[in-house]
C-alpha cells in the first residue's frame, strides 16, 4: 500500500505508478509487500528536511526514513516507512539526464524504496546502484509518465 501526499505545485506520478515502483522493489529484494509513504516536496520544504535529519544546508533529491521494528505496534508492522522526493531536484536532474521529469520522479521513489529495504549505496559496495540499475526498465515500465 503507498500512501502518497503532494506538498508542492508540480505534476507527480500517481498512486498506480508508485504501488508498481514498490512492487518491483520488494519482489526483486524478495521483502514481503509493505506499506511505503511518499511525498512531493519543493526545494524549501526538502532543504528543511535535509538540515533537520542530516544536518545539511542543501536540498537534495530524495529521502528515506525506514521505520524499525521499535517504532511501531502490531497494527502498523507491514509499515517500512517514508520516502520524500523533492519535485524541483528531480526537474533539474531530468534536464541535466535529457530524461522525462516523470520518469526522473519514477528512479528516485525506486530509489528511496530500496533504502527502506535496507539498501545504503553510501557503504554497501555497489550492491544497492546495481540493483537500482537493473530494476529502473521494469519500474519504467509501469508508468515512466
Amino acid at each position: 500500500m503507498i500512501v502518497s501526499r503532494n506538498r508542492q505545485s508540480r505534476p507527480v506520478i500517481g498512486q498506480q505508478t508508485l504501488q508498481h515502483v514498490a512492487r518491483v522493489a520488494f519482489a526483486a529484494t524478495g521483502r514481503a509487500p509493505g506499506a511505503v509513504g511518499v511525498a512531493f516536496v519543493d526545494d524549501e520544504q526538502m532543504t528543511a528536511f535535509h538540515s533537520d535529519f542530516l544536518q545539511k544546508s542543501s536540498t537534495t533529491d530524495v529521502l528515506s526514513f525506514a521505520h524499525s521494528d521499535d517504532d511501531l505496534d502490531d497494527e502498523d508492522a507491514d509499515y517500512c516507512g517514508d520516502v520524500i522526493v523533492c519535485t524541483d531536484q528531480a526537474a533539474r536532474q531530468a534536464r541535466d539526464l535529457g530524461i522525462p521529469y516523470h520518469a526522473e520522479l519514477v528512479v528516485l521513489a525506486l530509489h528511496g524504496v530500496l533504502h527502506l529495504l535496507g539498501y545504503d549505496h553510501t557503504c554497501d559496495g555497489g550492491d544497492m546502484t546495481r540493483l537500482e540499475e537493473a530494476l529502473r526498465p521494469v519500474a519504467l515500465r509501469g508508468g515512466g509518465r
